[in-house]
């Protein structure tokens, strides 16, 4: 692995960010999202059964057969998905910790409504810690892009086959009051690494909603934490704007091309973290703008994105470079993403995002996995010809 990371490194201009500078954007983070891999049995990345990886063979591991154990009291009540179907308005205090030692520190303030029905709303209140852009930019982008964070980085299970199958939940028998609710603690332990690859979760002993959820990594670091500062069951939403899509999702079928159904020759990863198995395969649609391929790869709580743009082809299907000189937009948040060959690897501590562009390919990993099993994966979705 430690070859393949040098190849991509030496033939993709490469930057490895300062976490300090970047670290405040993890909690408004969010991205377009697309997709599911038409999987290849070769791969020049890490052989199945490597410590951190597996090679895709089939559609969907929410197929495979879970765990057999009874589901105990903390399961069933997660797999309610409390978090949606509880009707609350609450603050919350959202921290993370990131860089090797989890030294990093943000946080921010936020109020989250729901309706009990599906219907959410998220806004951002302050932050405690510099963040990037600047605040009134930053708690935009965070409102801008509530649905990804609602979905995907609070906590909840997202698929129950898997979560039974990688997960393990034990009551520690400790009680809390937290803003004024009752709450039992439960440790959601990976199986794999129970011992430090953990959450620590609070439960309202009445409707199950996780009053406060903490993470640490596979090392014991300490990265994420929220907690619930006020609770409020019988909310007035009269005045609530609840959130409306401005994108267009639309499913994929695993089971056919992907190429055929995108339109383009999709690039997916010929590996994935150990554990993990495509959940969510769909085209997302930008109005005026290219459209993305997503995939959505978790095992069961954590989560793991793909995503890439859809690339510009002439009448003969060959792709289009995009010239250097030519004008482009710009992210500010992702400067030189639209350059030729360029790769950025940031630390969020909660995430790590991965943003690559070979060849007018633009291209997205984000996940809990570390930059350098990131770089693999990015590796193992280059063109078998691209140079080495």
């Amino acid at each position: 692995m430690k070859t393949q990371r040098k190849s991509i490194e030496r033939s993709i201009r490469f930057a490895r960010l300062s976490p300090g500078r970047f670290v405040g954007l993890v909690l408004a983070l969010t991205l377009p999202l697309a997709t599911l891999p038409g999987c290849s049995d070769s791969s020049d990345g890490p052989a199945a059964g490597s410590q951190h990886f597996v090679q895709l063979d089939g559609p969907s591991a929410s197929q495979s057969d879970a765990e057999s154990d009874s589901t105990t009291l903390g399961e069933s009540r997660l797999f309610l998905d409390p978090l949606e179907n509880v009707a609350h308005r609450g603050v919350r205090l959202v921290e993370a910790w990131a860089g090797d030692d989890g030294v990093d520190y943000s946080a921010v303030r936020d109020e989250l409504v729901t309706d009990g029905a599906g219907g959410f709303a998220l806004r951002h209140l302050e932050a405690l810690t510099p963040v990037t852009p600047s605040e009134p930019l930053y708690g935009l982008l965070k409102e801008h892009r509530q649905a990804f964070y609602f979905r995907y980085m609070m906590f909840r299970p997202i698929d129950q086959a898997l979560f039974l199958r990688n997960w393990q939940v034990s009551e520690t028998g400790m009680h809390y009051t937290i803003a004024g609710r009752p709450g039992i603690e439960v440790r959601i332990s990976h199986r794999s690494t129970p011992a430090a690859n953990h959450y620590v979760i609070v439960m309202d002993e009445d409707n199950g909603l996780v009053l406060r959820a903490e993470r640490s990594d596979a090392n014991g670091v300490l990265r994420y934490r929220m907690t619930y500062e006020s609770v409020d069951l019988a909310p007035d939403l009269s005045s609530v704007v609840f959130h409306a899509p401005t994108l267009v999702e639309t499913p994929l079928d695993p089971r056919d091309s992907l190429d055929k159904q995108m339109g383009f020759e999709v690039h997916t990863p010929r590996i994935v973290p150990k554990y993990f198995r495509p959940v969510e395969v769909s085209r997302v649609a930008e109005p005026g703008q290219k459209n993305w391929i997503k995939i959505v790869y978790s095992d069961g709580i954590d989560t793991f994105f793909f995503l890439q743009e859809e690339v510009p082809v002439r009448p003969d299907g060959t792709p289009i470079n995009v010239s250097l000189s030519a004008p482009v937009p710009v992210d500010p948040l992702f400067p030189d993403t639209r350059r030729s060959d360029t790769l950025h690897v940031r630390d969020f501590g909660l995430v790590t995002v991965l943003d690559m562009n070979v060849d007018a390919r633009h291209t997205f990993l984000m996940g809990r996995q570390g930059a350098d099993q990131l770089l693999d994966i990015a590796n193992s979705t280059l063109p078998e010809d691209y140079p080495r």
